[in-house]
């Protein structure tokens, strides 16, 4: 799709990692997720997603790409090694990829404040999970600019 309803920036402290989120949804109708393992407690995370959105992001210096693997051990969730920030978690399957944004790292927020629902995931299996993941996730593609030539 060539033409989105809203195109949304943002990414890292430092801007080792860049993030697109493109969607046909407004703000109001995209749900806001507060998962409540530790990880993302920790950091204070809200996320977002849209199945029919796509996130692009950009890695500048992959050797400044944290990928941090926990619960079940099927997404990496990307943390930049410079600034600390987590910006979203990827699960990569043999036909696509998906992620979930760290609605936090938006340079210029619309979801502002809005609170998000509490979310716990601490039952489902690795199948249960991945197959979730794969319907309410977003799209993702990644790039590294310092592996392009």
């Amino acid at each position: 799709m060539s033409e989105w309803l809203n195109t949304w920036h943002g990414g890292c402290h430092c801007g080792n990692l860049k993030a697109k989120f493109v969607t046909n949804e407004t703000v109001d109708a995209l749900p806001v997720r507060e998962c409540q393992c530790g990880f993302c407690r920790r950091h204070g995370v809200r996320t977002a997603t849209d199945p029919n959105g796509h996130v692009s992001l950009t890695i500048q210096s992959s050797v400044l790409l944290s990928r941090y693997s926990h619960g079940l051990g099927i997404a990496d969730f990307f943390v930049c090694s410079r600034c600390g920030t987590y910006v979203a978690a990827v699960m990569q399957t043999e036909d696509a990829s998906y992620a979930t944004l760290n609605i936090n790292t938006l340079t210029e927020n619309p979801f502002g404040e809005r609170r998000g629902t509490a979310a716990n995931y601490a039952a489902e299996d690795a199948a249960g999970r991945a197959a979730r993941r794969a319907r309410m996730w977003t799209p993702i593609s990644i790039s590294f600019a310092d592996e392009e030539t």
